[in-house]
């Protein structure tokens, strides 16, 4: 009837598995779904419980993904002995990148540059551009505003998860700045007090383009506007300034205008020839000087000389054998005109004294430094001399006193005719 008894000792293990370990997720805007038991450092858990942030666990761990959003879940782990591990929180964060709104750029050309930047008028995180060809940028691009032309840009903004905006277009307009070069202008010479017209044109393309008027370097004197203006010519010598402006080109700015020269010009008082009356030899030479009051007046001269025009700097001095009427027409700049008149008398022998042998008169033409064909007739008509160096005395005192014709062919091509007489 004697018993035994052993004893036996169950124990339980109610320790608590350790907290499994999990990503966080951060996705662009997209449409799908998303299994949380990937975000799971491992795969070696085991019996995975997940919690939304009310605490409710879910039955399907795939969710779905839409709409910007920041949604927290919790995770833990239960082991065998049905002890569930500490939660660990795991965020799904949806997000976009910003919407960028940019600006074009339309401006004058200028100096400098300008960072592209400056034409995004919204926030933004990281901002990647392209040309037009979509070539990519440097990180922060620029352009030089004095190259003119139109210039297409293309930029988004890139999270710093990686979520890209839609690309935005950034039109540049960089408008050509006119230059004094081209407008055509011509300086003008004037008399104080007249008035006259100023004009300007271009050798630009095009015709649709404004001119305007200034009389001072710095643009502020504004006088008008046109292809022309008209003025009165000043006491002095003045510049006026001239700039273009159009739908496709900016105006001149100072220092870059076109400028005319307006000269005032001097009004000639006086004219004369010097000398007005002379009286030569035959052959002789002479020179005629016109003097112009006031002498530092501009002009223009015509020069006639038995009504022949001739060119005066080439003509004088020089040798005459026959009369010779002068006449200088001048015309000033102020468009006065002026005529003046001259006269060379050229005195032929009419008598020589061959008989007298007291070297004076005795020859006939012989002193010319020219060659002159020379024939002598006597009154009935008779040849009595031919020659090139004139009658001398030694053979015209071969003849009778009386008068005796002469034909004389000038170097100059003229023919003189006349009558000398032998004096005894």
């Amino acid at each position: 009837g004697c018993e035994n008894t052993t004893s036996i000792t169950i124990s339980e293990d109610k320790t608590a598995p350790t907290a499994p370990t999990a990503n966080n997720y951060t996705s662009c805007l997209a449409a799908g779904s998303l299994d949380l038991n990937t975000l799971l450092t491992t795969s070696s858990y085991e019996n995975i419980k997940w919690y939304d942030a009310a605490g409710n666990q879910l039955t399907d761990t795939n969710i779905e993904l839409s709409g910007i959003s920041t949604t927290k879940y919790y995770v833990s782990q239960v082991s065998d002995n049905g002890c569930e591990s500490p939660t660990t929180e795991v965020s799904v964060i949806i997000e976009q990148a910003h919407e960028l709104t940019v600006v074009d750029y339309r401006e004058c050309s200028t100096s400098g540059t300008y960072l592209l930047r400056h034409l995004v008028t919204s926030d933004y995180t990281s901002l990647v551009w392209y040309d037009a060809d979509m070539n990519q940028l440097d990180d922060d691009p620029s352009f030089r505003r004095n190259a003119a032309g139109t210039y297409t840009y293309y930029v988004k903004d890139v999270t710093s998860e990686g979520c890209e905006s839609q690309l935005a277009e950034v039109n540049v307009n960089i408008i050509y700045r006119a230059k004094a070069a081209d407008i055509t202008v011509e300086d003008v010479t004037a008399c104080a007090g007249s008035r006259i017209e100023l004009t300007a044109g271009t050798n630009l393309s095009g015709d649709d383009y404004v001119y305007s008027w200034y009389a001072d370097a710095a643009l502020t004197e504004f006088l008008g506007t046109g292809s022309f203006i008209r003025i009165s010519v000043p006491n002095d010598d003045a510049t006026y300034y001239v700039t273009i402006d159009g739908d496709d080109i900016c105006p001149n700015t100072a220092g870059s205008a076109a400028t005319v020269h307006v000269t005032a010009a001097t009004p000639i008082s006086r004219i004369e020839l010097s000398p007005e009356q002379e009286v030569v030899g035959v052959g002789a030479e002479v020179s005629k000087e016109l003097i112009v009051e006031p002498s530092n007046a501009e002009y223009t001269s015509v020069w006639t000389v038995n009504k022949q025009q001739i060119d005066a700097e080439t003509y004088f001095p020089t040798k005459v054998y026959l009369d010779q009427n002068y006449k200088v027409v001048v015309t000033d700049e102020c468009g006065n005109v002026l005529e003046t008149r001259a006269a060379t008398n050229v005195r032929w022998p009419t008598i020589i004294t061959p008989h007298h042998r007291d070297n004076y008169n005795d020859d006939f033409l012989t002193d010319l430094d020219d060659e002159i064909d020379l024939e002598i007739f006597d009154r009935w008509g008779n040849k009595v001399f031919h020659g090139n160096r004139g009658w001398e005395q030694g053979e015209a005192s071969n003849h009778l006193p009386g008068v005796y014709y002469y034909v004389a062919k000038l170097p100059d091509g003229n023919v003189k005719k006349g009558t000398v007489e032998i004096y005894k």
